[in-house]
């Protein structure tokens, strides 16, 4: 089998590729829909074959330090993407979702191989590797409704100034991209739940402990999308106001993720060393 951080590379390249073909589909060519759909098709396959591949040579989850998670994250949005766009047409949607997962892929490339100081195996870190694994699905889906409601937006402020090009032709109605962040939202929410509760089940503390730093961030991003649902089920918002929501949601992950990094710098509580990636 090829060496796992050469499959990864190679899909970081088709990745890119496809986030290329993707804007060359809006913007130039509108019949090289089958060669855009078959690139990022094969990237992923090889990126599947890289994230299992290291998986076996470190024999432990792909996510146990940082290059992995950000490797293990770009397999998942891109594959979530690739399954939503069968069924709906949000073609466009494809340029910012595979640049976003071309930058996760370069970062993992560029990030230390070795593996975390707390290792995740089975049985005995179980709850530690539903945290982990909950918790990255839950961003990328996160990550898939805020891109929805920066096309939102874009499609919105287009149509408020009457701009009708080939861009906004060629972008997800409004609706759609609503429904699509809610949906997303949804399915992050309830993984985000089982991750916070698997979080503490693992650390075997109280929640004294978790309310630290990136534990915190957590908390808010949780709150963040509760207030969402909150709003968009109970309340009937749609559209503007709730898709705001979603970016402050992100930039709560974001938060979340610096959070960590500034750990790496000097902390040594146990909570830091079982959330620490090695830089």
């Amino acid at each position: 089998m090829p060496d796992s951080s050469l499959l990864i590379k190679l899909a970081a390249v088709l990745f890119g590729l496809a986030g290329v073909f993707y804007i060359w589909r809006v913007f130039v060519c509108e019949t090289a829909g089958r060669l855009v759909s078959l690139i990022p098709i094969v990237g992923s396959i090889i990126l599947c074959f890289g994230v299992v591949g290291r998986s076996v040579e470190m024999q432990q989850v792909p996510f146990t330090n940082l290059s992995g998670a950000l490797a293990f994250m770009a397999l998942a949005l891109a594959v979530i993407y690739l399954l939503m766009e069968q069924r709906r047409r949000i073609g466009a949607l494809g340029t910012f979702v595979f640049g976003v997962a071309t930058i996760a892929l370069l970062i993992s490339i560029f990030a230390p191989q070795q593996i975390n100081l707390i290792p995740l195996t089975a049985p005995t870190n179980l709850w530690g590797m539903i945290h982990f694994g909950a918790s990255l699905l839950a961003y990328v889906a996160f990550t898939l409704a805020f891109l929805a409601s920066i096309t939102y937006m874009l499609q919105e402020y287009m149509l408020k100034r009457k701009q009708i090009t080939r861009l906004q032709r060629h972008l997800p109605s409004l609706d759609m991209m609503d429904d699509l962040a809610y949906r997303m939202v949804t399915l992050g929410f309830l993984l985000l739940t089982v991750g916070i509760i698997a979080g503490v089940l693992w650390v075997q503390s109280t929640l004294r402990e978790l309310l630290v730093s990136k534990g915190i961030w957590l908390l808010i991003t949780w709150l963040v999308y509760a207030a969402y649902l909150h709003v968009r089920v109970v309340r009937g918002w749609q559209g503007k106001w709730s898709n705001r929501l979603l970016v402050l949601g992100f930039a709560c992950i974001l938060a979340g993720f610096i959070s960590v990094l500034v750990a790496c710098f000097g902390a040594d509580s146990t909570y830091f060393n079982l959330h620490r990636f090695e830089w």
